[in-house]
């Protein structure tokens, strides 16, 4: 069973929101796995000299980031489950195999850095 145009092109933004997640992530791992350690081996100066100031921004960006990027899934989840689309199958998984795993992600990205 193919899937329609509509539908296809409603994959492949997700897929685009998928990538965007995905460079946070990146971004968010890059900033905090070097101060991690710098705490570790009590070398506090970048996070003294603006590194928590940086921190604190990468958070609101990463933040902001996020909630577009969930809001954006919602929406789709809600057109799949519209009488336009009728694909409750895919609303499903957008919401259980991908946005419960997103939140896990989240929750690593800041707990393991």
């Amino acid at each position: 069973m193919g899937v329609d145009p509509p539908t296809q092109i409603v994959l492949y933004d997700f897929l685009t929101i998928q990538q965007r997640r995905a460079e946070a992530y990146s971004k968010l791992k890059r900033f905090v796995s070097p101060c991690r350690i710098s705490v570790v081996w009590g070398f506090l100066t970048t996070w003294l000299n603006g590194g928590e100031l940086a921190y604190k921004q990468l958070c609101s960006e990463m933040t902001i980031e996020f909630i577009d990027c969930l809001k954006k899934v919602l929406e789709m989840e809600a057109l799949f489950r519209s009488c336009d689309y009728c694909r409750i199958d895919l609303a499903q998984l957008l919401r259980t195999a991908v946005q419960d795993q997103e939140k896990q992600n989240l929750f690593l990205a800041y707990v393991t850095g």
